[in-house]
């Protein structure tokens, strides 16, 4: 998925002192096979996060699924139901040092 190959770039080979968290909405382009797409997404990406919080419904709990089979700590996943529901948590939870990738597709409105 191109969507992984991004991420990879994005945070491959970066020093930084704090937590990666990664801030995923559902990509809801994807159709009859959404559901198994994000669960395969979230086994993919697990290893890049310290922590996930997905935004949205059922592909963003698919999503934690994958991460939490891929060896993400069940502890280190969050599902929200909204963007503003993420910002707020996280605007509670950054410490200096902290990097952040924001992904979804643009019907996640995660801008």
């Amino acid at each position: 998925m191109e969507a992984l190959v991004l991420i990879q770039r994005a945070l491959g080979g970066q020093d930084h002192s704090g937590r990666t968290i990664g801030i995923l909405g559902e990509m809801r382009e994807l159709g009859d096979d959404s559901g198994r797409l994000h669960y395969e997404a979230g086994l993919e990406i697990a290893g890049f996060f310290d922590e996930i919080v997905a935004v949205g419904g059922a592909e963003a709990r698919a999503l934690l699924e994958g991460a939490q089979a891929g060896g993400l700590d069940r502890d280190a996943t969050r599902l929200l139901p909204t963007p503003e529901a993420a910002a707020a948590e996280l605007a509670q939870r950054l410490r200096s040092g902290d990097r952040i990738l924001l992904k979804g597709s643009r019907a996640a409105a995660l801008e």
